[in-house]
């Protein structure tokens, strides 16, 4: 899936995820999907003013991906590819595989 939909936010909604499928794809612009301090505080940002229940859990995984932290919410990072776009910019896209046996910390 790429865009899990969910009625409320939870801060366990990536763990409910990772006990239904087997892969998510990440993805979002190539110039800000990135690894790194900067990255993660804009994410982070990001996810704090985000009120829609499926975009915060988004934004919940970019800011995790961003912090190299993704295990901490049951995840871990696949193989990653760019999308090339005529006229949207690049994208950046990542299959994340569950952990189903890790201790989950928030």
């Amino acid at each position: 899936t790429a865009y899990p939909y969910f009625g409320q936010y939870e801060m366990h909604n990536p763990k409910k995820l990772a006990l239904r499928f087997d892969a998510l794809f990440l993805s979002d612009n190539a110039a800000v999907m990135l690894v790194s301090d900067q990255a993660a505080k804009a994410y982070e940002k990001k996810y704090r003013q985000e009120n829609n229940p499926s975009l915060k859990t988004f934004y919940q995984f970019l800011w995790y991906y961003a912090k190299d932290a993704l295990e901490q919410i049951g995840w871990k990072k696949g193989p990653c590819i760019v999308l090339k776009s005529v006229h949207h910019g690049d994208y950046r896209g990542c299959l994340l595989l569950p952990m189903r046996d890790a201790k989950i910390t928030y």
